[in-house]
């Protein structure tokens, strides 16, 4: 038996359970046949595929930081760590990186292209200097796409 977390919209998270497993019997004989299971973001996790959902576009799209996200769904009844919720993060970012791929791939097909840098401080690990780095800003009006891609300097190495 498997719990999952759950985040309706709009509604406070809930445990459900999914116990069951679809299986069927073969016309010719015998035999059972279970489904494969469904292949899941991060194996083995408690978190439905909708709360993880929730989590990353609440941070990346709502600009909601992990923390507040957190004193939200304690606000709810559900307490997620710091380093759980950090974690699902994490494991996503394959997923998030496909995702900011195939909008770049867009963007660079549209007929219209704005593209903007800004010179940004970035501290160098745990160093207190810090260097300038910058963010290019890459947008299709048609589409209503944007992609951000960082660069330590403004050489050749910038965007394609």
């Amino acid at each position: 038996m498997k719990y999952q977390i759950d985040l309706p919209k709009g509604q406070a998270c809930y445990l459900s359970s999914d116990i069951s497993a679809p299986f069927t019997k073969k016309a010719d004989s015998d035999t059972i046949v279970t489904a494969p299971a469904i292949e899941e973001p991060i194996a083995k996790c408690e978190a439905d595929v909708s709360l993880l959902a929730d989590v990353v576009v609440s941070k990346f799209v709502d600009h909601i930081p992990e923390y507040r996200q957190q004193q939200i769904y304690k606000r709810q009844g559900v307490v997620i760590s710091s380093s759980t919720m950090n974690g699902w993060v994490h494991q996503l970012s394959p997923y998030m990186k496909l995702m900011s791929e195939y909008i770049k791939e867009q963007i660079l097909q549209s007929s219209y292209i704005q593209q903007d840098e800004s010179s940004i401080k970035v501290m160098d690990g745990k160093r207190k200097a810090s260097h300038t780095g910058y963010m290019w800003v890459m947008g299709s009006t048609e589409l209503k796409y944007v992609c951000f891609e960082y660069h330590k300097g403004r050489g050749r190495e910038g965007p394609e």
